[in-house]
């Protein structure tokens, strides 16, 4: 996944699948979810912040991204967290988030 630096109010979706890739993952029940994005570095959180469940049965989640969120270039690890009440926690796979420069402006 792609975003430009320093750009938000924009959505992120994120469609979970089952693990054969292919089937959506049914969220009913999940109560909440959260995007985080760490440096690879050093793994740490430069976004760690609240999702939309926004189709629970056809496992679509949604990040609104927010100013200050993306500012530096660059690639980060990112994941999806989600539970269901306050102990049971679930997570997407890792993935690679990239930022890249932002657009110049004339």
């Amino acid at each position: 996944m792609e975003v430009r630096a320093n750009d938000f109010g924009y959505d992120l979706t994120f469609n979970i699948k089952q693990v054969d890739g292919v089937t959506a993952e049914n969220l009913t029940g999940v109560t909440s979810a959260k995007l985080q994005v760490a440096t690879i570095e050093n793994y740490r959180n430069i976004v760690d912040d609240a999702c939309v469940i926004t189709d629970a049965t056809n496992g679509v989640v949604t990040y609104t991204v927010k100013s200050g969120d993306f500012v530096k270039e660059g690639t980060y690890k990112a994941v999806i967290k989600m539970y269901t009440g306050t102990t049971k926690e679930l997570s997407t796979k890792e993935f690679f988030l990239t930022i890249l420069r932002r657009l110049s402006r004339n």
